[in-house]
């Protein structure tokens, strides 16, 4: 049977595309969100944010910082400011928790964290 959700290479008519073909079909397993969110933190001193998932794996998971300059912009996790190599933030998973983690170098603000947490166990081929 053939439905679900497909996106073909251009040149390629997605309804009668091969798979190697496609850019993305919903035939096979795919990582599905999880968990989402975002939180505030002072850093100053270091901080260690901890988020339950308890999945009983160690889970895919996408985590970005807010850059301390204002901007607005953030960085995928690990982030290093190049200007300021005794500042970093790193992300990093267990069975049971995402661990998001501020050394000491940061000094007193208010830093905006996010971070997605993905429930598919990925499998070595």
């Amino acid at each position: 049977m053939d439905y679900g959700f497909k996106v073909s290479k251009r040149g390629y008519d997605v309804k009668t595309a091969a798979d190697v073909n496609l850019a993305f079909t919903s035939k096979y397993t795919t990582l599905k969100v999880f968990a989402a969110g975002s939180g505030n933190v002072d850093p100053d001193g270091g901080k260690l944010v901890l988020i339950h998932h308890g999945l009983e794996y160690v889970p895919v998971f996408f985590c970005h910082g807010e850059h301390v300059d204002g901007s607005g912009e953030y960085s995928w996790l690990p982030y290093y400011p190049h200007a300021e190599p005794t500042k970093e933030i790193v992300a990093y998973a267990d069975n049971d928790f995402l661990y998001i983690e501020w050394d000491t170098g940061w000094g007193s603000c208010t830093l905006e964290y996010k971070y997605t947490i993905f429930r598919n166990e990925m499998a070595a081929s």
